[in-house]
């Protein structure tokens, strides 16, 4: 029965570790992954490894947890904060992520290569940088981690139909921790991959997500005091496919998101 459980556990864990949009059937897959460690765990409590078990349940944590977005943002939530709060059996409280998860979480991204995983793993650690003795260099460092992974996570999914959810997530994660870092390389790359994405699927007819893009574009362009931080070189480029929609004249659901992707443009570039 145990060598069962073990052999059951190990499937789990290569399963999490392959984990992309195409092996989930719904949802995102940081909670298919929070899904996934619960079985982990699970399994460790049945055949008694109480060091796993501990592990998992933090990993559970912080896949399950909440990651804000723009909107949270918007509203003044800003920290990554977990769905189900629980206590360790020594009375710790692990909802608050304490420095020996954060170790854990250092290890498991220098051991990952699976791109949903290294976001997660890199943003936890940039996010709850002060509660650790990660600090300076090295949580920049997170922090340009958690940007690039996140990008990847949406340039490895931009042709999946039923991922398109997931692209504007990532996108929309990388931006916000772009802005709190405040470095502008970091920044400049989310924004051209941001553009790229929305290029790339006006260019596949694709536009019910397109608009959700170009807002993060024009939220940046008012947390940036008015600085635009996209090329209008990139900005033209856009608007030109945009326009040939226009004079085409597709249909008015088209229409109506194409027009409104140009005024979002606009005001990106007049500041408004």
């Amino acid at each position: 029965m145990e060598k069962e459980q073990i052999e059951k556990l190990d499937n789990i864990l290569r399963t999490i570790e392959s984990t992309s949009m195409e092996s989930v059937e719904y949802g995102l897959p940081q909670y298919h992954i929070a899904k996934q460690f619960a079985e982990a765990l699970n399994i460790c409590q049945k055949v008694g490894d109480s060091e796993r078990e501990r592990k998992f349940r933090w990993e559970y944590c912080l896949f399950s947890a909440v990651v804000p977005d723009i909107e949270h943002r918007k509203q003044g939530v800003h920290g990554i904060e977990p769905r189900v709060p629980f206590v360790d059996e020594a009375g710790s409280d692990q909802t608050l992520f304490i420095h020996e998860m954060l170790i854990y979480f250092k290890t498991r991204l220098s051991e990952t290569q699976n791109v949903v995983l290294r976001a997660q793993y890199a943003h936890i650690l940039w996010d709850r940088r002060a509660m650790s003795t990660f600090a300076g260099k090295e949580s920049a460092e997170f922090a340009k981690t958690a940007c690039k992974e996140y990008t990847n996570v949406a340039k490895q999914h931009l042709e999946v139909p039923d991922a398109r959810l997931l692209v504007v997530y990532s996108l929309n994660r990388a931006t916000g921790v772009a802005l709190e870092l405040g470095d502008r390389e970091c920044t400049d790359y989310v924004m051209h991959s941001i553009v790229e994405v929305i290029k790339e699927w006006i260019s596949l007819g694709q536009y019910k997500h397109t608009g959700t893009l170009a807002e993060i574009l024009l939220h940046v362009r008012k947390t940036a005091g008015g600085k635009n931080l996209i090329p209008n070189q990139l900005l033209s480029e856009v608007a030109q496919q945009l326009g040939l929609i226009v004079r085409n004249r597709r249909t008015l659901d088209e229409l109506d998101l194409a027009r409104h992707i140009l005024e979002i443009l606009a005001r990106i570039n007049f500041g408004n």
